[in-house]
């Protein structure tokens, strides 16, 4: 798995990943949320986003990201991370809800995972789908993020009937749905 910390490392990332964080952090700029000229610093994405800028590359990988469920000392998801558990399951083994999953546009060639871990937000990963099509649970997140998971929680609430999100399949989630 790759790890940017700033957008000049992030210049090497695939150009959909590149080009979905330059217009995020672009927008970011334009709101006055940071300062111009701070993007290359080696905290950079630590700083607006809480964490850094992952990219994997292998089935492997996906054991990183962890999802909010327990398992027990025999393997088995046991229900939501909690006392019950003795690890918290990664998203080969079973599939969570995130504050944000997404499809990105323009050919859905990359899902993003975003979750929260601390108060100035958390990692966010960049799933090809060369990876996600080889573990259902990268997909399954997606659909469970929008269908009523930690988004519809989250404030994006009030926009629950605006934001949906169009599988591989072709059906379509909105967030709270």
């Amino acid at each position: 798995m790759k790890v940017f910390s700033t957008m000049e490392a992030l210049k090497e990332a695939p150009e959909t990943v590149y080009a979905e964080m330059k217009a995020l952090i672009d927008n970011m700029s334009s709101e006055g949320d940071i300062d111009v000229g701070y993007e290359n610093d080696e905290n950079f994405f630590s700083y607006m986003l809480g964490g850094d800028v992952y990219v994997v590359e292998t089935i492997d990988d996906l054991k990183e990201i962890q999802v909010l469920k327990s398992i027990d000392a025999d393997g088995n998801i046991v229900g939501w991370l909690d006392k019950s558990g003795i690890r918290a399951a990664n998203i080969t083994e079973a599939a969570g809800d995130f504050d944000a999953a997404d499809f990105i546009l323009p050919d859905n060639n990359f899902i993003a995972l975003f979750m929260a871990t601390n108060n100035s937000g958390g990692n966010v990963y960049y799933i090809p789908k060369e990876v996600f099509d080889q573990c259902p649970n990268v997909v399954e997140s997606v659909r469970l993020t929008h269908n009523g998971g930690l988004a519809y929680h989250s404030a994006r609430r009030e926009l629950s009937d605006q934001c949906k999100t169009v599988m591989p399949d072709g059906s379509v989630v909105k967030y709270g749905a």
